[in-house]
């Protein structure tokens, strides 16, 4: 909304495209970006759920990659917000659910977290786990308010994730995974992109400067691309557009 002056979004939900005369100002610190798995028992895992259970997940990006290491498991379809879908899973017959580890956090529900899921297991969505406040560009006051809760790290390593995603031209309908970090030598960026069922899926790591984000971005993304993704994300939007 152009007449906004300043609203904060989890960067997991905010779009690629920011509206003209808005800006992302600042990002504060990410919290924890894995998914965790909620499930009846502590010490519950991915690879210990039975033969054939059932595990709930409104993302297809957590499906695919699921599906990826277990192809046996049941997939259920699983909305709302965090305490919803908790209650939800209590309520029925389901294995599993799985969940942004800092949504839970967040909440103060981490009672329920059964296992944490690694990132080399289950790569999290782009900008899972950090929030980012976007304000009017022209608004010095608000702008330099804002500064001191930004931290540059994460705000680096987001705008690569965010680069990625944008040359993948990807939405909610495609399963993607990033995650980027910034060490002592540099700027490292991990990506997926998978088939909805998980059959098929193309990942790579590369290392970029911590100066040029957007570039890393991209240039994982044609690597992904060229590698076969492509494939994958036009077989995706073709069958998007049938329905």
């Amino acid at each position: 909304n152009e007449n906004i002056d300043l609203a904060v979004h989890s960067l997991k939900d905010l779009q690629t495209e920011i509206p003209k005369g808005l800006k992302l100002s600042a990002v504060t610190k990410r919290h924890n970006v894995q998914d965790v798995l909620i499930a009846r028992k502590k010490g519950t895992t991915i690879f210990n759920l039975p033969e054939g259970a059932t595990v709930a997940t409104g993302s297809l990006r957590r499906k695919c990659q699921l599906l990826h290491i277990r192809p046996d498991l049941k997939i259920a379809e699983l909305r709302g917000n965090v305490p919803t879908r908790i209650k939800r899973f209590l309520e029925s017959d389901w294995d599993a659910i799985i969940l942004a580890r800092a949504r839970v956090e967040r909440l103060k529900l981490n009672k329920y977290i059964s296992s944490i899921i690694k990132t080399d297991i289950m790569l999290p969505a782009v900008g899972q786990g950090a929030l980012g406040i976007e304000t009017r560009a022209n608004n010095k006051i608000v702008n330099e308010i804002i500064k001191s809760i930004h931290h540059e790290n994460t705000y680096k390593a987001v705008l690569a994730e965010r680069a990625l995603l944008k040359t993948l031209e990807g939405g909610c309908q495609v399963p993607i995974g990033a995650f980027a970090e910034v060490k002592q030598n540099g700027l490292f960026l991990n990506a997926m992109v998978g088939s909805l069922d998980g059959s098929l899926t193309f990942s790579k790591k590369m290392r970029g400067s911590k100066n040029n984000p957007q570039k890393l971005g991209y240039d994982l993304a044609r690597d992904l691309l060229n590698a076969g993704a492509r494939t994958i994300l036009n077989q995706i939007y073709k069958t998007a557009r049938a329905k």
